[in-house]
């Protein structure tokens, strides 16, 4: 008990340690760099579009842009400097799942502290945080979708079962390859009856709740924000009046 006690210790150390590096890393980032990637802008434009009339293009997950307009609508900043303040909790949040994940698979805190490091430094998840993109909102959530499969794995609860599906619904409602997670998590339950830690009825029962509930998020999340096929086909409409105007005026 006193050894679990002492790794768990050392464990928060190292979290707390790497987060505040990350978050150190990410906001100078952020001030000494501001400029700000092209997409940056194309995403600013589509969610001002979404707020005034209501639509949203078909090629943008509505999750991302859900999260990253949230600041801008409680407090009334600026989109991106609100994105971006987003992202910056969320980059802080990735390195501590990232230790947790290492710590679950090792229980080694050399690993962990070195995992940490590196993912409190490396460039591109430190751009992601300084940026007003949807890379981080991806990564957050599919990151806490491995996690709780690995503690699935582990001990075949329902209840991670179910974070498992939000967490990687979440991921395809912010980018459309969180859609492979699919199939790893089936890879995974095949892998757990090969090794006799589960039987084919509950792995084959498990995965069908698994999809329902990865289902049912995706509907429920798509009807509350009114994601819905005909809005996408109104935009576009929208879209090509705009360009058969333009050709008016110019005639």
């Amino acid at each position: 008990m006193g050894v679990k006690r002492t790794f768990i210790g050392k464990k928060g150390i190292i979290i707390l340690i790497c987060c505040i590096l990350g978050f150190a890393v990410r906001f100078l980032k952020y001030v000494f760099y501001p400029v700000q990637p092209r997409d940056s802008y194309t995403y600013e434009i589509h969610i001002m579009d979404w707020e005034n009339f209501d639509m949203l293009k078909k090629s943008f997950s509505p999750l991302s842009l859900c999260l990253l307009s949230l600041p801008s609508k409680i407090f009334k900043c600026e989109i991106i400097k609100g994105g971006i303040a987003v992202n910056l909790l969320l980059g802080t949040l990735i390195i501590a799942i990232l230790i947790t994940i290492i710590g679950l698979l090792f229980k080694r805190t050399d690993l962990m502290l070195a995992g940490g490091l590196i993912a409190a430094t490396h460039p591109s998840l430190v751009r992601f945080s300084a940026s007003f993109l949807r890379e981080n909102t991806y990564l957050f959530f599919i990151l806490l979708s491995i996690l709780y499969s690995v503690k699935y794995l582990k001990d075949h609860s329902l209840k991670n079962i179910a974070i498992v599906a939000v967490c990687s619904s979440f991921a395809l409602l912010c980018r459309l390859e969180a859609l492979e997670f699919v199939i790893i998590f089936l890879v995974l339950l095949g892998f757990d009856y090969m090794k006799n830690k589960t039987s084919l009825q509950r792995a084959a029962l498990h995965y069908a709740l698994y999809i329902a509930l990865y289902s049912l998020t995706l509907v429920v999340f798509c009807w509350s924000v009114d994601y819905k096929p005909h809005k996408i086909q109104r935009i576009e409409t929208k879209f090509d009046f705009d360009d058969i105007s333009m050709l008016n005026t110019f005639d």
